[in-house]
């Protein structure tokens, strides 16, 4: 057992529980050895470690593809949990790879959570997809949205990462403060509400709504913006720039204020009318509801919560593709 080389291929032979009980007991013995020796892969030639790097993060990604074909069939909204064994982890971070390296922009520097449940929520839908923390705080993704985060939070603070274009009402904390890994900026708050828009090949934006925001470049520790509601900072990845605006008058984040609005008896047209004008979106309706009419109070709602509580009163359904929302349902009796 002593002379068997650690390699490559006896690694992922390991992974792929074809070893040996000799080849077994090789790789166990040198994982324990990691707190041992100071060059933990010595054993390795360079291409080799390269070659190790490479197949660990395939085997990663395979088996998330496994656990997401599971899921076909299933609702649109997927809630993956992933365990990494104690050997892959450990071998990931001796190469310098973290853990989460297979879904950019990933969450550095987190090596308290190295080894916790992983919870992925992706919106593979056409509606909001609204969600509760553990620690009380709501988001809502937008289609094809995606966050990761640990299970349960660590002690002294609450860290996610994501992509694409996901809204948070950050339950307050100041003794935990909240921090979200997206498009090459971290944004750092205690308490507040604010969109943040991380999607491929776009500049990453983060607009506040309520509260303060801390942003910074994720690389940098020089470079931070704060802002105020009606404040967004604008990250150009080519530029590697960070810059503070204003939010435009008629932006996407008024879908995402909450206005006094009631309805006594009002027709679906005058409702969605009164949306579209509140909320700075455009709403398309069915012939089949325009009969339905409507008496609620959506005061201090989001035009999520409203679009979910609407439909749900006339038994309806909407899409959502940026700022156009269609409704559609069988009508009222």
């Amino acid at each position: 057992m002593a002379g068997t080389q650690i390699t490559a291929e006896l690694i992922q032979k390991y992974l792929d529980g074809n070893c040996t009980l000799e080849e077994k007991a090789s790789v166990i013995v040198w994982y324990n050895s990691f707190d041992k020796e100071e060059d933990i892969l010595g054993a390795l030639k360079a291409g080799e470690k390269e070659r190790l790097k490479q197949l660990m993060l395939n085997r990663i990604n395979a088996r998330i593809d496994e656990t997401r074909q599971k899921n076909i069939g299933k609702p649109k909204v997927r809630n993956l949990t992933y365990w990494i064994s104690g050997v892959a982890a450990a071998l990931l971070i001796a190469l310098g790879v973290t853990l989460y390296q297979y879904n950019q922009p990933a969450i550095t520097n987190n090596q308290h959570i190295k080894e916790a449940r992983l919870l992925v929520l992706e919106n593979m839908g056409t509606t909001m997809y609204q969600r509760k923390l553990e620690d009380g705080t709501h988001i809502w993704l937008s289609p094809g949205a995606r966050i990761e985060l640990p299970e349960h939070f660590a002690a002294n603070t609450r860290e996610v990462s994501m992509t694409g274009k996901v809204f948070f009402e950050v339950a307050k904390n100041p003794k935990r403060p909240f921090l979200i890994y997206a498009g090459g900026v971290t944004t750092r708050v205690v308490g507040t509400s604010f969109l943040v828009k991380a999607e491929k090949g776009k500049d990453t934006e983060v607009s506040v709504v309520t509260g303060k925001v801390a942003v910074a470049v994720s690389d940098k520790t020089s470079e931070n913006v704060f802002l105020l509601p009606q404040q967004k900072a604008v990250f150009s990845a080519s530029k590697k720039s960070l810059a503070k605006e204003e939010v435009p008058a008629k932006s996407e984040v008024q879908m995402w204020k909450k206005p006094k609005l009631s309805f006594d008896n009002a027709s679906i047209k005058e409702v969605t009318d009164v949306l579209a004008r509140n909320f700075n979106v455009t709403i398309h309706s069915n012939n089949a509801i325009s009969t339905c009419v409507l008496k609620a109070d959506f005061s201090d709602q989001n035009l999520a919560s409203i679009l979910d509580m609407l439909c749900k009163s006339i038994d309806a359904s909407y899409e959502i593709k940026d700022d156009t929302i269609t409704i559609t349902g069988k009508g009222c009796n």
